[in-house]
């Protein structure tokens, strides 16, 4: 069954077209913001790969430095990235058992800042299978025990 989930996630998130002639379509404006983007994401790479003490603990622990980006690599990551949205759902579940306090350890907000249910929405309605087809590219870290 993961392995299943694997090749659907790959091919639902995975850019598998010709690359370069692709690159040759996109609006210069586009393309200009996309390298200005990666640019970025070097720059931090750089910085904290300069001072190791600004490196993610993740990073630290498993030492191991981050690999700087080419455009190449922003096209084809494109959908590996979901946003937040299961971590809205975590928090969702989290808040339904009375327990959304306890999401500040496993994911703290940047910059830090208190979570409020907002009035009227029904956390307890909120569930996993709201992600739809985003949660083929998932970690199998599991469902929030109690909630949902």
């Amino acid at each position: 069954l993961q392995l299943g989930i694997e090749i659907a996630a790959s091919r639902l998130f995975h850019y598998r077209g010709d690359l370069d002639a692709e690159l040759k379509r996109i609006p210069p404006q586009v393309l200009a913001c996309a390298n200005a983007y990666v640019a970025g994401v070097n720059a931090r790479i750089d910085e904290v790969t300069a001072d190791p003490a600004l490196l993610p603990l993740e990073y630290r622990i498993l030492g191991i430095a981050p690999l700087r980006w080419t455009l190449r690599d922003l096209v084809i990551t494109r959908g590996a990235s979901i946003g937040n949205a299961d971590d809205e759902v975590r928090r969702a579940q989290l808040a339904a058992i009375g327990l959304l306090d306890l999401d500040a350890i496993v994911a703290p907000l940047r910059p830090a800042h208190r979570m409020v249910v907002p009035d009227g929405l029904d956390v307890a309605a909120v569930g996993e299978e709201d992600l739809g087809v985003l949660q083929l590219g998932r970690l199998p870290f599991g469902r929030v025990r109690g909630a949902g």
